[in-house]
């Protein structure tokens, strides 16, 4: 689970910025929002709001974890956030302008985990394992319930 934060910075020294929450062992882009050309302060406090340690890369990695992981999960099944169709657009072309970095998605012997953090219905996480059972197969994948 990744929470990315791809910035614009604006002539004016404003910030334009996309989130994407990104599940790469699953689900791909479980959630995804922009904010638009706004102080750097209001930026802070938006990620303050999720308290994880930000570390700063370069966007080719970050581009490569975003795409890797909406393929793999679109292989499963599994379609990005709807907001996902706007905030794309954010992003570069997944073309050969951005070197190609391989992401490693599902665990670590490539099966898809479902890790619910208790966030889905009880229906949606039905949906998740039975698509699961359906394209990964009876015992090839993982699920894990974090309380």
């Amino acid at each position: 689970m990744a929470s990315i934060i791809v910035t614009r910075k604006h002539i004016a020294n404003n910030i334009s910025a996309c989130f994407y929450l990104v599940d790469s062992a699953c689900l791909g882009i479980k959630g995804t929002f922009f904010v638009f050309n706004i102080p750097f302060d209001e930026l802070r406090k938006l990620m303050r709001k999720n308290p994880v340690e930000w570390i700063e890369t370069s966007y080719e990695y970050v581009h490569n974890i975003i795409y890797a992981s909406v393929k793999y999960a679109e292989q499963l099944g599994f379609e990005p956030h709807k907001d996902f169709s706007i905030t794309k657009h954010f992003l570069e072309e997944d073309d050969d302008n951005i070197p190609l970095i391989e992401i490693k998605c599902g665990g670590k012997d490539g099966k898809p985990i479902y890790v619910n953090t208790g966030h889905e219905t009880l229906a949606r996480e039905r949906q998740i394992i039975n698509q699961l059972e359906k394209t990964a197969g009876e015992g090839n994948y993982k699920y894990m319930l974090i309380p």
